[in-house]
């Protein structure tokens, strides 16, 4: 029942697109039906007397829609009821109908073998089995659980002994690389001991020219001494002889200036030996301090020597201790691996069983489901076959008494029939009349065997059922004509024009989308070409300006379909010839991909840009004109840099310090970049991994 009229269309609609099956709907109307006159004589009344429901709709429509039906208490007392008052129906309290125009409706639905309570023993036995499978389920998962709990604990110890193992490598490493750099002290102190050697060598080689050059210092200092006694003992003489031989003076006088410069020269060459002596002494001296300081140090070698070679005997004696040590860990970490691995195997045979049992879970719900799906489709073709029984023959099928005898004498007859018929038509016109009599004497001996063989001869369903079958397509082609033919004729011509309609619509819609991609294909190439020449030509100019000269290309790879085609990349460097841009160096090929960013961002600029180290394989040539090209385009958009270059970082107007202090966590710090005024300076470049902890104050660098 419903309330819009309008819904009926929709709901009807929806039961036939989703097949939900067929309904009558009715909307409440306002008629009012006259009030029938006094119910037939001997029945039990006006149907719409004894129906009661809220609302004055529905009362009116239900006493429209048993307007004019009386009750009667059973189908025979209706019948009589009907004879007597033939413009009425009746309705039995068993549930038949006479309606007005003489048809009768009746009977109901049997209970056969599939009844509700072998479903619900059905039910219960395999809810048995299901709780069976559902404890051995549930003891499985609890053996699994241990053997995951088990497998756990061993993962646990497996993870510790691993811990140890690594600490204990790490250890063994840090002590080599602490022997490593012992043995190069070592190698050191060696090396510096065999200079000294050699320093002292030298030194005692300079020690012993010293020597003789001291003594022949010496030598000729005692010579020059001996000269000068001798010149005093000849003026000695001579003033003696002055003294005897006063006569002689002026010859005398000469002699002695003559000894006196003779002595004056002496003198000066003692004073100049001398002076040579005292540096050369000195010098000496020094070689003797250096020769005792190159000693205590060569004692000071030898001794750190001694302990290095007992720090690395004992670091070895460590080494061997823990290489021990180690491989015990490793023989328990084998064993481990051993005993998770027969683990594992536990856990996979026991996963392995689990699913074995989970198949043969679904395995007997699938049976479990085939049975329902079985007996639903017995159930329903019971309930075709008693429908069709009601039906055609008015009669109850549990009602219905069977009848052997009749069954077999049917069938026989059947057989009569066809044989009958398959004699006639090998037999040709004319034949004789003996064949005709052959024919009857052999269907009387089949009568009289049959007759002989009883009720209890062996009887082919299959033979019955295509027997019946035959009946039934006779009886329906006798059947009485569809009265609603031509309003499903009609209906079904609607449906047939809706569907025309629509499919017209389909075909018009894949058309104009066809069209649309079409202009849409048309559209985009031109926009492409458009703007594939537009970087064409930019990247040949920013690779010029950024390799200083060369030349640079863009290709595409399938000119016929540009939308689907690969573009290559042709550059020329100066000095090298035209080639891939595969062929060229790392730096080369990251300022060929500047060239080709920055010809894309000429057609369409972005508020904000990032690169991440792209000037990290370029040298400072190429540092310097990345930043040229960087100034072109800084004042329409923002550039983020993530860097390490210095040049660029003096190039920046605001810098962000990102360090790791913990491995895998980054964080930002404050870094101090200012000048002398306290503003941020950009021409100065902040000192390398400088930071600090306190708040960098009003005009620093966040």
């Amino acid at each position: 029942v419903i309330t819009d009229k309008t819904s009926a269309r929709e709901i009807l609609e929806s039961l036939y697109e989703h097949k939900l099956g067929r309904a009558s709907v009715v909307a409440p109307n306002g008629h009012h039906f006259p009030a029938p006159g006094p119910a037939p004589e001997g029945s039990l009344g006006w149907a719409a007397d004894r129906v009661r429901c809220e609302g004055d709709d529905l009362q009116r429509l239900v006493r429209g829609i048993l307007h004019g039906v009386a009750l009667a208490t059973n189908l025979d007392q209706a019948a009589e009821l009907r004879a007597r008052h033939p413009s009425t129906a009746f309705a039995t309290q068993h549930g038949e109908l006479i309606d007005a125009a003489g048809i009768v409706t009746g009977g109901r639905a049997g209970e056969g073998a599939t009844s509700a309570l072998q479903r619900r023993d059905e039910i219960v036995s395999l809810g048995q089995k299901l709780g069976l499978v559902q404890s051995e389920l549930t003891r499985h998962e609890q053996v699994r659980l241990g053997v995951l709990s088990g497998r756990d604990g061993q993962k646990e110890a497996l993870e510790s002994a691993r811990a140890d193992v690594r600490n204990k490598q790490n250890e063994l490493a840090a002590l080599r690389a602490n022997h490593g750099l012992l043995e190069k002290e070592l190698q050191d102190a060696e090396n510096r001991s065999a200079g000294l050697k050699r320093e002292q060598e030298r030194a005692g080689q300079e020690h012993e020219a010293a020597k003789e050059r001291a003594q022949e210092l010496s030598g000729r200092i005692a010579e020059c001494r001996r000269q000068v006694e001798e010149a005093n003992s000849k003026s000695t003489e001579a003033m003696e002889q002055a003294q005897r031989e006063a006569g002689e003076q002026e010859a005398a006088a000469e002699q002695f200036n003559e000894l006196r410069v003779q002595l004056a020269a002496a003198r000066q060459l003692e004073e100049s030996l001398q002076a040579q002596r005292a540096p050369m002494l000195s010098r000496i001296e020094e070689l003797e301090e250096t020769a005792r300081q190159r000693e205590q140090e060569k004692v000071g070698a030898e001794d750190r020597i001694k302990s290095v070679a007992e720090q690395t005997e004992a670091l070895g004696r460590e080494a061997t201790a823990l290489q021990s040590e180690l491989d015990e860990k490793q023989s328990g970490l084998d064993g481990l691996q051993k005993e998770r691995s027969s683990l594992q195997a536990e856990v996979q045979s026991a996963d392995e069983g689990l699913r074995q049992k989970r198949r043969e879970h679904a395995d007997m719900q699938d049976q479990k489901g085939k049975f329902e799906v079985q007996a639903a489709e017995l159930r329903l073709k019971a309930e075709n076959v008693a429908e069709d029984i009601r039906r055609r023959h008015h009669v109850e099928l549990g009602e219905v008494q069977l009848d052997s005898y009749a069954l077999h004498c049917a069938v026989r007859d059947h057989r009569k029939r066809r044989k009958t018929k398959g004699t006639e038509s090998e037999t040709a016109e004319g034949a004789e009349s003996g064949e005709a009599v052959a024919v009857e004497a052999e269907a009387a001996e089949d009568s009289t065997g049959a007759a002989s063989e009883g009720i209890e001869a062996e009887l082919d369903w299959s033979e019955i059922e295509a027997y019946v079958t035959e009946l039934r397509d006779k009886l329906d082609s006798m059947g009485p004509v569809n009265i609603d033919a031509i309003q499903e004729f009609d209906e079904l011509l609607d449906r047939q024009k809706f569907l025309d309609e629509q499919f017209t619509d389909l075909t018009n819609s894949k058309e104009e989308l066809l069209e649309v991609i079409k202009k849409i294909n048309t559209t985009t190439t031109t926009l492409f070409a458009e703007t594939f020449g537009k970087i064409r030509d930019n990247f040949r100019e920013t690779f010029k300006e950024l390799f200083g000269g060369g030349k640079a290309d863009l290709a595409l790879m399938n000119e016929e379909d540009p939308l689907e085609s690969g573009i290559e990349i042709i550059a020329k460097p100066p000095g090298k010839q035209l080639q891939s841009v595969s062929l060229l160096s790392g730096g080369e090929r990251t300022m060929t991909a500047v060239a080709l960013l920055f010809a894309i961002y000429m057609v369409k600029p972005s508020p904000f840009c990032i690169l991440d180290e792209m000037d990290a394989p370029l040298d400072e040539s190429n540092i310097n004109r990345f930043l040229a090209m960087l100034d072109r385009f800084v004042q329409q958009s923002q550039f983020l840099v993530i860097t390490h270059n210095k040049r660029t970082i003096s190039r920046a107007d605001v810098l962000y310090g990102v360090t790791m202090e913990e491995q895998g966590v980054s964080k930002l710090v404050s870094v101090k970049f200012t000048d002398t005024s306290g503003n941020f300076s950009k021409a100065k470049a902040p000192p390398r991994n400088e930071s600090t902890s306190e708040e960098a104050p009003a005009g620093d660098l966040e």
